[in-house]
């Protein structure tokens, strides 16, 4: 039973928002009209893959740079945008 949940929980199924739910069917729904009815696929394909892509849970795929950097907690590079940052708030005061 615990290897089910640890399965579940790696899958990403678990942080599904509503949203992004939402913008799954619909993905799919655009793949579905461009390869079974043929309508408009060289336009619907790409926009529904790109939705599916962007949508799946955990992936990281809609955040902003700053977001991931965040998320994946690299003290290096948060140091840079830290240092970065006072540098331009004091030469913002001047």
């Amino acid at each position: 039973m615990e290897s089910l949940n640890a399965l579940l929980q790696g899958m990403g199924l678990m942080h599904l928002g509503a949203g992004q739910a939402i913008m799954l069917l619909v993905s799919l729904l655009l793949l579905w009209l461009a390869i079974a009815k043929k309508f408009e696929p060289l336009l619907l394909l790409p926009i529904g893959f790109g939705g599916l892509l962007s949508n799946i849970p955990e992936a990281g795929m809609a955040l902003t740079a700053l977001e991931s950097l965040l998320a994946h907690h690299d003290a290096g590079q948060l140091a840079v945008i830290a240092r970065e940052a006072e540098l331009r708030a004091g030469r913002a005061r001047h």
